[in-house]
């Protein structure tokens, strides 16, 4: 699951590199604005925004490498378990001293 999440997000990517689909929105999670771009079905017929529209082509990107994180977290949990995550990820041996 998480290599064809992976291999997905490269090829989302290469069409945003490919369209400097990057330069459009910087910010995020919105896009100008809005969640989902006003104009992400503005290109007919339809299947051209995947691969044409600027921010189409941005946000499938976005959420794609939020999947991927989710994919990689959701697998490390299966593999060693909740708690010995947890316990990977707590701060307790960092010098926070706002934390204590």
């Amino acid at each position: 699951m998480v290599i064809g999440t992976v291999l997905a997000t490269m090829l989302a990517g290469a069409f945003v590199a490919g369209n400097r689909a990057g330069l459009v929105y910087n910010e995020f999670p919105m896009m100008g604005g809005r969640f989902v771009p006003q104009d992400y079905w503005d290109l007919q017929p339809a299947w051209r925004n995947f691969t044409e529209n600027l921010s189409a082509v941005q946000f499938n990107h976005r959420w794609l490498v939020c999947n991927v994180c989710a994919c990689v977290y959701i697998d490390v949990v299966r593999e060693y378990g909740l708690f010995l995550v947890l316990d990977m990820l707590s701060l307790k041996d960092y010098d926070i001293p706002h934390l204590h």
